[in-house]
């Protein structure tokens, strides 16, 4: 399940709107939502985009967001 809470603030920090987020995912806001509230789980190809869009470095930082 992701950590919205660390998920969010990586967003925030990097200045990107969830809008920006779910067009570089190929999927909507809303399904960008229900990722982030856990209502689904984001797949292995949209973990790594998001890693790279977030800056995602470590494999423990990518553990802690998206399989907690």
């Amino acid at each position: 399940m992701t950590d919205r809470e660390l998920l969010d603030k990586r967003i925030e920090a990097c200045g990107y709107r969830y809008d920006y987020i779910a067009e570089q995912l190929g999927i909507t806001r809303e399904t960008l939502r229900r990722k982030r509230i856990g209502k689904s789980e984001f797949t292995a190809s949209e973990i790594r985009i998001l890693s790279s869009l977030l800056h995602i470095d470590s494999s423990e930082e990518m553990r802690q967001i998206f399989l907690n």
